[in-house]
């Protein structure tokens, strides 16, 4: 897997993943993106990558290039939590392949290189694909808050 920060140039894959309406059924407002959505995205994650040194990477298959997924570090939007959010997406004909594990790895290795103490994520209850990929990262159990109008289950992990 090759993570690259994501750029114009991967506009048509990540619109492929955001366009998914049963890939953003765990995100956000559960609502599906247009294509000029995702192209904010990656507006906003330019300027974040330039700002704060992190954001959101696409995930290229290595064997092929082909972008099957985007994956972040990234500020979390809680006033109460100072440690930066991981995330990931995967386009629905990637999922169980293992691509969400081997991506979240690399951004824990990068985090804990970029002098990062604690980082935490967060899923819809019924996401339980990601919440298996928070425990095979050592991820702990941290308690229930409220994100996007839905109680969520909140992991963290000490670096």
């Amino acid at each position: 897997m090759q993570l690259v920060p994501l750029a114009d140039e991967h506009l048509h894959g990540l619109h492929a993943i955001n366009g998914d309406a049963s890939v953003m059924a765990q995100i956000g407002n559960g609502l599906p993106l247009s294509l000029q959505q995702s192209q904010l995205m990656i507006d906003t994650v330019r300027r974040h990558w330039s700002a704060r040194g992190m954001s959101w990477w696409a995930l290229l298959r290595k064997d092929d290039g082909v972008m099957v997924g985007a994956a972040a570090l990234q500020p979390l939007q809680w006033p109460a939590c100072t440690a930066p959010e991981i995330a990931w997406r995967l386009r629905r004909d990637c999922w169980g392949m293992g691509y969400a594990t081997e991506a979240a790895n690399a951004i824990v290795d990068h985090a804990r290189g970029a002098g990062q103490v604690r980082i935490v994520a967060i899923a819809y209850p019924a996401n339980l694909a990601s919440i298996n990929v928070m425990h095979r990262l050592g991820m702990q159990y941290h308690g229930l808050e409220i994100h996007h109008g839905r109680r969520c289950p909140v992991f963290d992990l000490l670096l």
